[in-house]
């Protein structure tokens, strides 16, 4: 009998046992998913191709991820033979991503104009716009480079679109390859997401005080009134009449024709030449070799100059795990996602 019971005491502390060691196992096994989830969304950001589509990242993490990708300034070299210099423009055009950063862009073209070394340049385009503040800065610095009397062109590659086209009219001869999609000459003024039914639906309350009637207009939780809208379209209008007009004046076509252009639309190569938006079909190397033929350039190089974000794999790895349980209610998460990344009013293909 004694026998018996050490026999089940025996058995009961074995279940136990391997109890316990299932469930230590299942931890472990939850924690290791976890650790190879964390570390392959981290990864994948790191590894993630530019691409001109991406910009659909959350506008409250933005500003950190710019801080991240110009933690460290550009050691910019210019070349002690003459040379040409050829500034690639990727990716969405604003103050600051993987593949764009304005000042270092700006500083660049004004250092260019005092080199006596450079000789020209040929801007490498392969953007499908961006805000209406750094596309015009950035037009503006490439129409002044001109003063100096040495040549600019631009070449477009896979998509030169509205604020990149914007960009390219500030040069003297626009190539394109024969596979560039390039136009949308258009303008969003600014976007709003009304939640407000969705809201009333689920019980969510939400309430911004302001003084001033329009204060609040595109807020997610203000349906917008007609008055908003005569607001948001007059942005719209100033801002097309601006870029129909830079394109009328550097692409020498009558306003009224660009204005009937301008629906928008993009458009394929052979369509932008057909429609005089850009002047030339051929390779890159073709480009160039056209460029150095016309202004007599012989044994010139050609010089790259390409912004490239400033972010390491751990910088990357702590703002996930910053950001993998962020303290933050249901509705502030809904908003990070409807909420646009890109600052508006802005001239960009979508």
């Amino acid at each position: 009998m004694e026998s018996k019971e050490q026999n089940n005491n025996i058995n009961n502390n074995s279940r136990k046992d391997n109890d316990k060691s299932r469930k230590n196992g299942k931890g472990f096994v939850v924690l290791l998913v976890i650790i190879i989830a964390t570390l392959g969304l981290a990864s994948a950001a790191f590894l993630e191709p530019k691409n001109p589509d991406s910009q659909k990242s959350a506008a409250q993490d933005s500003n950190y991820l710019d801080a991240l990708f110009t933690a460290s300034s550009q050691d910019t070299t210019f070349p002690e033979e003459d040379y040409i210099a050829r500034i690639y423009i990727s990716g969405v055009i604003e103050e600051a991503n993987r593949s764009y950063n304005h000042r270092w862009l700006i500083d660049l073209v004004e250092k260019l104009e005092k080199d006596e070394h450079n000789k020209g340049i040929i801007l490498y385009l392969d953007s499908p716009g961006g805000s209406v503040y750094e596309s015009d800065e950035a037009y503006l610095a490439f129409s002044h480079y001109q003063t100096t009397r040495k040549p600019i062109w631009a070449y477009m590659s896979h998509m030169a679109c509205s604020g990149a086209y914007y960009i390219a009219c500030g040069t003297q001869f626009i190539c394109a390859n024969r596979n560039t999609l390039t136009g949308s000459i258009g303008v969003i003024s600014g976007q709003s997401i009304d939640i407000t039914g969705l809201m009333n639906q689920l019980g969510v309350k939400s309430k911004t005080f302001t003084a001033g009637r329009n204060k609040n207009m595109l807020n997610f939780n203000n349906p917008v009134t007609e008055e908003q809208d005569q607001i948001m379209q007059s942005i719209a209008d100033e801002y097309y009449d601006q870029f129909t007009t830079i394109v009328a004046i550097n692409r020498h076509i009558d306003k009224e024709r660009v204005k009937e252009l301008a629906d928008g639309r993009i458009y394929t190569a052979k369509q932008a030449l057909n429609s005089k938006l850009i002047d030339k079909i051929c390779s890159y190397d073709e480009c160039v070799t056209a460029m150095k033929a016309k202004y007599q350039f012989t044994d010139i190089q050609v010089a790259d100059f390409a912004y490239k974000g400033a972010g390491s794999l751990m910088d990357y790895l702590m703002f996930f795990e910053t950001n993998a349980n962020p303290a933050k209610s249901i509705e502030e998460k809904v908003i990070d996602m409807i909420s646009p990344s890109m600052k508006y009013p802005a001239y960009i293909y979508q």
